[in-house]
């Protein structure tokens, strides 16, 4: 089982993510909160950001990596 989180500033860009992980039926945690983003060193990061498996993506990557998951 994937371990997946979405690491979000509820911007235009996040919420497309978050549709489409959505409307593919992934679980996920949500982690939205500036304190702990700062404390895990997402801080000055570009967001969304999807986590899975301990592997980071970024938003076109997590994209790319929803749709797949869609299709099987």
């Amino acid at each position: 089982m994937n371990k997946i989180i979405f690491y979000t500033i509820h911007c235009p860009a996040c919420d497309c993510l978050g549709d489409e992980l959505n409307n593919s039926n992934v679980d996920y945690c949500m982690v939205d909160d500036e304190d702990e983003l700062v404390k895990r060193g997402l801080d000055n990061k570009h967001f969304p950001m999807l986590e899975v498996n301990g592997k980071l993506m970024d938003y076109a990557q997590a994209m790319r990596w929803a749709k797949k998951v869609k299709r099987n």
